[in-house]
């Protein structure tokens, strides 16, 4: 994974290239919390990413959650490519899939 973190005022967009795979969760993990420790508005943008598997997906869920309880905002920016939204579809994630509040978007959405 490799990753560059572009910053404006409150927001944050954290890009994302390559493969996220379980090699790179705890990189990941420091990433996400780094940019929600930052900013009020958090956005994760995905058009690079090559593959991700279950352990990544879980590891988004779980900072949109955070994002949530802290009063913040994270959304993934622009759209998943073809190839993860197939793998997101495939394991079973669905809109509004880990506990979204109604007033939140959904980062499967």
């Amino acid at each position: 994974m490799k990753s560059q973190v572009e910053s404006f005022e409150n927001k944050k967009i954290l890009r994302l290239y390559g493969e996220l795979t379980i090699r790179d969760v705890n990189e990941f993990k420091i990433a996400l919390n780094e940019i929600l420790a930052d900013a009020s508005e958090c956005f994760i943008n995905v058009e690079s990413v090559t593959d991700i598997d279950l352990s990544c997906l879980q590891l988004l869920c779980a900072a949109h959650r955070t994002s949530i309880e802290q009063n913040k905002h994270l959304q993934i920016e622009h759209h998943w490519p073809d190839p993860l939204r197939q793998i997101i579809n495939l394991i079973g994630l669905s809109p509004c899939a880990g506990g979204s509040s109604v007033n939140t978007r959904c980062l499967w959405a």
